[in-house]
C-alpha cells in the first residue's frame, strides 16, 4: 500500500499545479522513513523550477538526514565491545579517522556501556580533538567512565565556546557524583544559554533538591522572557513532582504568545488531572492566540487520561476559585436575664476612636459604663431601668445648679485679687520672674503676683547673665505706658536673685 501510495505522490510531483505539489510533499513527509523518500526529496528539491517548493524540499531532506547518516555511520562503525570485550585499537583507529559520525558512534557505545578501561583512550581523543559535535560527546563519555581524578580535566571545558559542549561537559560532571564537582556547577547557573542552565539544575538537584527548585522558581517568577524561557528548560529537564505546579503558576501570569506555547506543551507531557480543571477555566476566558495554547494542552491531557465532557466539566467547576466564607452572624438571646456584654460589642458598629481617651478607659479592660460594671459583677438590673441612670444624672445636676444660683450674691467672683493702680514716675523696687528675654531691644518680660511688666534697659545694656526663669530684682521708674497688659518699667539696674 505504502509503495502504491509513493508513486502516486511521486506522480503528483509532476503536476504543473503548485498547489498538488505542495501537498505531495506534505503528504510524503509524514510517511515512514525510508530510503526512496528521502532519495525523492533529494531529487525534487534540485530539479523543480518554484523556489517555495526547492524549499520546502530542502526543509524536509535536512531534517530527515541526520537519520540517514547515522543509519549509514552504523553500518560502517566497527562493534568497539565484542563479547563484553573492549577492543581496544579498534576505538584508537575510529577516533583518528576524519569521519564526524563515526567518532560520535564509538562515543556513544562507550557511554552506554560505561566501561572503565575505555577512558585513557577517551582521554587521548579529547584532548587531540577539535570538533565541538566530537568533543561535547567525549567530555561526556569522561564522565561515564571517570571518576575525580577528572574533574580538573572537565572542568577547562565549562569555558569553551561552543554551548554544546559546556552543556555535555556539565551532564559529564553530574555522571561523576562527587562533592568536588557541586561548587563547580554552581557558577554555571549564570550561563547564558538554557540547555547549560538546564542540566546545571537537574545536576544540583542530585545535591540540594530544594535549592534547586527555588532557583527554579526565581527563574519562572522573573520579568525577563529569557530566564522564563530557561524556566521552561529547566522543568523539561527536572523531572520532579513540583514541576506542574511551577508550570501552572506561569501558564496563567504569562504574556508572551510564544512563550506560553512552550509552557502548554510541556503541561501537555507533564500534566496531571488536577491541572485539566484551571486549564478548561483559562481556555474560557482567553483570547484566541492564548485559547489556542491553552486548548492544545487540554486536548492533550484529555486523550492522556481518558476523560469525558462531563468529567471534564466537574473538574472545572472545582477548579474555580471559591468565594471567602462569611463570618457566622453572632445573635443575643434578649429572653435571657443577662446579656452577654461581650456579644453585644461584637454586633454594634464600631465607633471612631477620639483622640483624648475618657478617664474611665484609661485602664485596660475596664468596660466604662454602668451596666458593664454591673454585669461584671453578676448585678442584675430591674427590667425596664435603662433609663435609670441618665434621669439620675440630669435631676443631680439640676440641684447642683440651682444650690448655686441660691447661695451666689448675684454680684459674680472675681479670679484675681484687687490690685494697687500704676502710678507713673514712681520709682519701684522689684523682685520677678523671667518670662522672656529680647537681648537685640534689651528688653525682659517680668512676672510679679497677677500682674506683667516690660523693663526696659539702656540699649547695649548686657543681659547675658540673665535666663528665662531666673528670679531677678529690677529698679526703675513705672510710666504711664502700656504694651499689652504689661505694666511699662524703664529700668537701671537689675540683679540675678540666687536660690536659697
Amino acid at each position: 500500500m505504502d509503495e502504491f501510495l509513493i508513486k502516486e505522490l511521486e506522480f503528483d510531483l509532476t503536476s504543473s499545479d503548485l498547489g498538488t505539489r505542495r501537498h505531495a510533499l506534505i503528504s510524503l513527509s509524514n510517511m515512514s522513513r525510508t530510503a526512496l523518500i528521502f532519495g525523492i526529496f533529494k531529487r525534487v528539491m534540485t530539479e523543480d523550477q518554484h523556489p517555495e517548493i526547492q524549499y520546502l524540499a530542502r526543509r524536509f531532506f535536512n531534517e530527515w538526514r541526520p537519520s540517514f547518516e547515522a543509519a549509514e555511520a552504523a553500518q560502517e562503525t566497527p562493534q568497539v565491545f565484542t563479547k563484553g570485550e573492549l577492543n581496544a585499537g579498534q576505538v584508537k583507529q575510529s577516533f583518528v579517522q576524519k569521519n564526524r559520525q563515526i567518532k560520535l558512534e564509538v562515543a556513544k557505545q562507550i557511554i552506554e556501556r560505561q566501561d572503565k578501561r575505555a577512558l585513557p583512550l577517551v582521554v587521548d581523543a579529547l584532548e587531540k580533538e577539535k570538533d565541538p559535535f566530537v568533543i561535547s560527546a567525549l567530555v561526556k563519555a569522561v564522565g561515564a567512565v571517570g571518576d575525580a581524578n577528572q574533574i580538573t580535566l572537565l572542568q577547562t571545558f565549562l569555558k569553551h565556546e561552543d554551548s554544546r559542549v559546556r552543556a555535555n561537559t556539565v551532564e559529564g560532571l553530574d555522571m561523576i557524583g562527587d562533592d568536588l564537582c557541586f561548587p563547580i556547577l554552581v557558577p554555571m547557573l549564570q550561563d547564558p544559554d538554557n540547555r547549560v542552565k538546564g542540566n546545571t539544575i537537574k545536576a544540583l538537584m542530585g545535591y540540594d533538591e530544594g535549592a534547586a527548585k527555588d532557583l527554579i522558581v526565581k527563574l519562572a517568577k522573573s520579568t525577563k522572557e529569557g530566564r522564563r524561557a530557561s524556566a521552561c528548560f529547566c522543568l523539561h529537564v527536572a523531572e520532579a513532582e513540583w514541576v506542574e505546579e511551577i508550570l501552572l503558576d506561569m501558564i496563567k501570569k504569562e504574556e508572551s504568545t510564544d512563550l506560553l506555547k512552550t509552557e502548554c506543551e510541556l503541561m501537555a507531557e507533564h500534566g496531571s488531572i488536577e491541572s485539566v480543571g484551571t486549564l478548561a477555566n483559562l481556555l474560557e476566558t482567553a483570547g484566541r492566540e492564548k485559547g489556542l495554547c491553552f486548548k492544545f494542552a487540554l486536548d492533550a491531557l484529555c486523550q492522556k487520561y481518558a476523560l469525558e465532557p462531563s468529567r471534564v466539566q466537574e473538574l472545572k467547576q472545582a477548579a474555580k476559585p471559591k468565594p471567602a466564607p462569611k463570618e457566622e452572624e453572632k445573635k443575643i438571646d434578649f429572653e435571657q436575664s443577662r446579656w452577654d456584654m461581650d456579644a453585644i460589642k461584637d454586633i454594634l458598629p464600631k465607633k471612631p476612636k477620639r483622640r483624648g481617651k475618657r478617664l474611665r478607659d484609661k485602664k485596660k479592660g475596664d468596660k466604662g459604663t454602668a451596666a458593664a460594671a454591673a454585669a461584671t459583677a453578676g448585678f442584675q438590673w430591674p427590667e425596664g431601668s435603662r433609663y435609670l441612670i441618665p434621669a439620675g444624672i440630669g435631676v443631680l445636676i439640676m440641684v447642683i445648679v440651682g444650690m448655686a444660683a441660691l447661695f451666689s450674691d448675684g454680684r459674680g467672683s472675681t479670679s484675681k485679687p484687687t490690685e494697687k493702680p500704676v502710678v507713673a514716675g514712681k520709682k519701684v523696687t522689684l523682685t520677678c520672674r523671667v518670662r522672656f528675654i529680647d537681648r537685640r531691644k534689651s528688653t525682659m518680660t517680668l512676672a510679679h503676683g497677677h500682674r506683667y511688666y516690660l523693663a526696659k534697659f539702656p540699649k547695649d545694656t548686657d543681659l547675658s547673665h540673665v535666663k528665662v526663669r531666673d528670679v531677678v530684682t529690677i529698679k526703675g521708674t513705672q510710666t504711664s505706658q502700656r504694651h499689652f497688659d504689661a505694666v511699662v518699667i524703664n529700668c537701671t539696674s537689675v540683679e540675678k536673685v540666687k536660690p536659697k
